[in-house]
């Protein structure tokens, strides 16, 4: 009699030992299947398929600077380094252009750290300069009558103006702009492209 309790007593325990195996199992199986579950649902970033699609944008060009210049033009004869009085000639050329100025983002510099992504970009620069030559008139201004001219030394012209208007461009704070527009523009494409993930623009 005694034997048959205490071989129930033995079931018992034993029962109740693979009762709570069982929920031990059961318990970390689960916390273990909702971690497996949880990496999965992490968001994910290729940075070389993000690094080819800034590249493939190339030059960014974010910002422009539009001007209208003048620029006084004196002619005259002269003997030996000596100028003839009553020989000058002046007049006045006008013309519109246009600087643009963006970064280069081939180089940009891709960072992932968790769900962050630091993207850090070159400085702006001037990526264009452009002369609308149908806009180039002259005046004289002996009869003060603008009629419209062709350039046909175009290498010169822009040569000897492009560094004027250039550093006007600059002074008005070109490449400045430019670079906080293109932050806006990449951090607006990548957080874009990528739900989930936490983009900062430097």
């Amino acid at each position: 009699m005694e034997k048959r309790k205490t071989n129930r007593r033995v079931l018992t325990i034993c029962g109740i030992v693979l009762a709570l195996a069982a929920l031990a199992g059961a318990f970390f199986g689960g916390i273990r299947y909702n971690k497996v579950q949880n990496e999965k649902k992490k968001p994910t970033v290729d940075t070389v398929a993000l690094a080819e699609d800034l590249v493939s944008i190339a030059e960014l060009a974010t910002t422009e600077y539009t001007y209208s210049n003048t620029v006084k033009y004196d002619s005259h004869l002269d003997f030996y380094g000596y100028r003839i009085p009553f020989t000058t000639n002046s007049f006045v050329i006008s013309y519109d252009g246009v600087v643009k100025a963006g970064v280069d983002l081939s180089k940009a510099q891709i960072n992932l750290e968790g769900e962050m992504i630091t993207i850090t970009l070159p400085d702006a620069r001037i990526i264009s300069h452009e002369i609308d030559y149908d806009s180039i008139k002259a005046m004289d201004e002996s009869y003060s009558f603008f009629n419209k001219i062709t350039i046909t030394d175009y290498s010169s012209f822009t040569r000897d103006q492009n560094s004027v208007m250039e550093k006007k461009a600059l002074d008005s704070g070109l490449l400045e702009k430019a670079k906080e527009n293109a932050v806006t523009v990449v951090e607006s494409f990548v957080a874009s492209s990528n739900p989930g993930f936490s983009v900062i623009v430097i």
